[in-house]
């Protein structure tokens, strides 16, 4: 029988474990499958590691050597031994079956890599010469009833084994934004796939923590940062990546008509990273055997069921 252990990410987030980790116990109790639960500590100073030692005795409590955001995740990953671990942050409450329909997926899909939950059905969608996941698309309300696909979702339950074999999160998208789609896209271009399953129900405020640290401006401006350096790591067709070579100016010229400067800033900040970027590609490239518009087409519409046919294999020597 396939394991689970759900890893709660914490981050001075004591009043959110302490009206949302009830759910995540209860729901890991009410599972078919053996389910330990676990929280993750980021270095928080709020003293959230003594009130769960007082008022969660029976919970696991891992400290991180030091906060590395989501990236604090592998850490952890490489020192359990469950065959599916479900990542959480502290902002979210569980209905008490969310996890067996998870591992159900694990079960009988062998090429699972991670499986979301109600309303995390994104699509691929490009933006400026940048892909991106998207939760805004027609027909999204009725997508996301159904059992289906998507492109990524950092709050999920992923094969452990499959986890570590991609390295989990890349530090260089630190401090955040664009890690969960990088880490997703790069399992779809191993062969793996990402599910969605509806009946695994949460309500997952967003970004609590994340929007504590951070203004609006600093995220906007990290998120286009994060998406060039995804384009330049993870993209190998040749037209996809002069698409976003040819835009860039353009955007640069519409960012500085409309004032929004954060789009100049992440892309230096970019081309600061560039190196680190173009030699993580090369890690990384010879483990890809999807082509992007292949990958790229299959999710840009949200109407695919579980297992659809035409989604065959391609071979390595037709890697794009």
């Amino acid at each position: 029988m396939l394991t689970a252990r759900m890893i709660v990410l914490n981050y001075n987030g004591k009043e959110l474990l302490q009206r949302f980790l009830l759910s995540v116990i209860a729901s890991a109790k009410a599972s078919a499958y053996p389910c330990a639960v676990s929280v993750l500590d980021n270095c928080s100073t709020d003293g959230s590691v003594d009130f769960l030692k007082k008022e969660f005795p029976g919970v696991d409590i891992y400290q991180a050597s030091k906060n590395r955001v989501l990236c604090s995740y592998n850490e952890m990953v490489r020192e359990v031994s469950e065959d599916v671990v479900i990542l959480l942050n502290s902002d979210m409450e569980l209905e008490q079956g969310f996890v067996s329909p998870l591992l159900d997926v694990f079960k009988n899909n062998q090429d699972a890599f991670f499986v979301a939950g109600y309303g995390d059905r994104s699509i691929s969608k490009f933006h400026w010469g940048v892909l991106g996941a998207s939760f805004a698309y027609p027909g999204y309300e009725q997508a996301k009833e159904r059992r289906g696909f998507t492109l990524s979702a950092g709050v999920a339950a992923f094969d452990r084994k499959k986890f570590i074999e991609l390295g989990g999160y890349d530090e260089m998208f630190l401090p955040g934004i664009y890690e969960d789609v990088d880490l997703c896209y790069r399992a779809w271009k191993k062969g793996w796939k990402g599910y969605y399953e509806p009946a695994s129900r949460k309500v997952h405020l967003g970004q609590a923590s994340f929007k504590k640290r951070f203004s609006s401006i600093e995220i906007q401006k990290m998120a286009y940062r994060n998406s060039l350096l995804f384009m330049i790591k993870n993209m190998t067709d040749p037209f996809l990546i002069g698409q976003m070579i040819l835009i860039l100016p353009l955007r640069l010229v519409s960012a500085l008509l409309l004032g929004k400067l954060f789009i100049w800033q992440g892309a230096i900040e970019a081309f600061k990273k560039l190196s680190l970027a173009l030699r993580a590609r090369k890690e990384v490239r010879e483990s890809f055997i999807k082509k992007d518009r292949e990958i790229i087409e299959f999710l840009s519409e949200n109407k695919h069921a579980w297992a659809p046919p035409h989604f065959c294999e391609v071979s390595a020597e037709n890697r794009t």
